[in-house]
């Protein structure tokens, strides 16, 4: 069921995708390249602000690659905390909080994203083994075990 949920979720992307391209190229024949290029930076504004976590989660990346950790943190977050985040967004950042040390709120994080509805059995995995890392790493190794069970 899961697999439907996001071929659903898949095949409207692509809807949306083809209607910009289709909409922008009649632009461009019926009304002139202003309008054309009118309705290219209006769809590019849409697609980037549907992105946004995961911009906002490629830009902490980079500043983590480049050790600047507390600007890395504080983007992470971001892209954690928007209405936009993905899951991976959400375990980026717990899986860099437990690196830094913090893993309270590495679990808070975790904990928050399992409880996502729409969150796939991949996903609870994948947020079930962070977990477990989590309590494995504060020395609790009887409950990181049963976590992975």
């Amino acid at each position: 069921m899961d697999k439907n949920k996001k071929k659903k979720n898949l095949n409207a992307k692509n809807t949306f995708y083809l209607i910009y391209v289709a909409a922008t190229f009649l632009s461009f024949i019926l009304f002139g390249w202003k309008a054309g290029l009118t309705v290219l930076l209006l769809g590019f504004a849409i697609i980037v602000f549907m992105q946004r976590a995961n911009i906002i989660m490629l830009l902490g990346l980079s500043q983590y690659g480049k050790k600047n950790y507390v600007k890395a943190l504080k983007l992470l977050k971001a892209a954690h905390m928007s209405g936009a985040a993905t899951m991976n967004n959400s375990y980026n950042y717990a899986y860099f909080l437990l690196r830094e040390g913090r893993p309270d709120e590495a679990r808070t994080a975790i904990n928050y994203a399992l409880r996502n509805p729409r969150i796939t059995e991949a996903e609870t995995y994948k947020g079930k083994e962070i977990l477990s890392m989590i309590y494995y790493r504060q020395g609790d190794y009887k409950k990181a075990t049963e976590i992975m069970q």
